[in-house]
């Protein structure tokens, strides 16, 4: 919660910052590595990476709003971190699928996992700190972490690779 100045709890804030980071973190390394992976060791074709991403598009058009309503109704937290961890499992998946339908599969997962944090995050962080004003300075910084979350990512894999 927001001490009385106005200022979000450190904590909060931490959380709230450091999640930005490591979400990106994993994204881009993720999908640098995905990439790669499906066109280079799995050899999909065109017509399949395009495939892949309808299916993954589709699902995200479908479960938007039934786990919008999730993180609305039960828990913005326990919205985010239901992602995370849905998340994480489709990036293990992806990483020992060896056809084109345990890809499609954990492409699936992904969108599912990805759309519970979809604006769950920002309006979890809003309720903690109840103040739009601070929100609308702090989204800048975490704007901040997640670039460098993006960057330290892509350096990491390119290294990797």
């Amino acid at each position: 919660m927001a001490d009385g100045s106005g200022a979000p709890d450190r904590r909060t804030l931490r959380i709230f910052l450091h999640s930005g980071f490591v979400w990106q973190l994993c994204w881009s390394s993720y999908w640098t590595l995905f990439f790669l992976r499906i066109v280079i060791d799995v050899g999909l074709d065109p017509l399949q990476l395009l495939l892949l991403g309808t299916a993954k598009e589709i699902t995200i058009l479908l479960v938007e709003i039934p786990t919008g309503v999730v993180a609305d109704i039960r828990s913005r937290r326990l919205s985010v971190i239901i992602a995370f961890i849905i998340c994480g499992f489709a990036i293990v998946g992806a990483g020992v699928a060896t056809s084109f339908a345990m890809l499609v599969g954990t492409q699936v997962l992904w969108a599912f996992g990805s759309t519970f944090r979809s604006g769950a995050e920002v309006a979890w962080f809003t309720d903690e700190v109840g103040s739009l004003e601070v929100v609308d300075t702090v989204l800048p910084r975490r704007g901040r972490f997640e670039a460098v979350g993006s960057i330290v990512g892509l350096t990491t894999t390119a290294l990797l690779a």
